[in-house]
């Protein structure tokens, strides 16, 4: 996991491409391709399904960029504990995933490892699996949103962000995922994670601007002068189906990115 950064500058935005049809996929990456500050691509779930799998995206994606692809699928962690027997196959499970990320030429993958409180084992085994081809695991702690943690409301310790963070750091991850909308949230999780990385070389990719209320401004204050992200996606543009108003909406969040610069 120990490297060079994959994105060519400090500071950007990743594109989330959350949309179904492959002609609205391929048309936000030609916008993107077109901003400067736009450092990569994250596809979800909704992309993925919709487009003859992962490779089936990746494929089509390729044809227009040559910029790092984040797989983000939600799910992708385990969220139950794992009994002896299951762990085994946990593993096989990690490794095959790893295989599939590869194959597909996808540089990085989206991991959300809740139940880390109540057993490290996921999130240590689909670390590793991940990386194991060379693929970036990208670990989420805390979400943009309110619900998950005990004192939410939820179920998780109210800890759980950290204790993610911790073992990420710990095992040598080097590419996060923090809320932009938790600016002061994160200027903790940032010093959990520098006291833990064995080289403190990390980067934050960081989701919750605009609709969700944070700014870059203070978001990529918050991490401490290491190289940030912004991930914007159709959500935060005035019309998906519209290739001008998609691009005036995302420029001002590129150029905010590159004042960081």
């Amino acid at each position: 996991m120990k490297g060079k950064n994959m994105f060519h500058l400090d500071y950007g935005v990743i594109l989330a491409i959350d949309v179904s049809e492959m002609d609205d996929i391929k048309m936000l990456v030609e916008v993107g391709e077109g901003l400067d500050g736009v450092v990569g691509y994250k596809p979800g779930s909704l992309s993925i399904l919709s487009s003859n799998g992962l490779p089936g995206l990746a494929k089509e994606m390729r044809k227009i960029t040559g910029k790092p692809l984040i797989m983000d699928w939600q799910k992708l962690v385990p969220d139950y504990p794992m009994e002896e027997p299951t762990r085994e196959a946990l593993i096989e499970s990690a490794k095959g995933l790893s295989n599939i990320l590869k194959r597909a030429k996808i540089q990085g993958a989206v991991i959300y490892p809740c139940l880390t409180a109540f057993d490290s084992l996921p999130q240590t085994v689909y670390t590793e699996g991940i990386a194991e081809k060379g693929v970036e695991p990208f670990v989420v702690g805390r979400f943009t949103s309110d619900g998950g943690l005990i004192k939410e409301g939820g179920v998780l310790p109210d800890n759980t962000p950290e204790l993610i963070y911790e073992r990420a750091a710990r095992e040598g991850v080097e590419y996060f995922i923090m809320p932009g909308n938790r600016p002061e949230e994160v200027r903790g999780f940032m010093e959990i994670v520098l006291k833990n990385m064995p080289v403190p070389e990390p980067k934050i990719g960081m989701p919750g601007h605009g609709l969700q209320g944070g700014t870059i401004k203070e978001g990529f204050k918050s991490t401490l002068g290491y190289p940030t992200y912004a991930i914007v996606g159709p959500v935060d543009c005035v019309n998906v189906t519209d290739k001008n108003s998609i691009r005036e909406s995302l420029k001002p969040y590129c150029d905010e990115a590159l004042g960081f610069i």
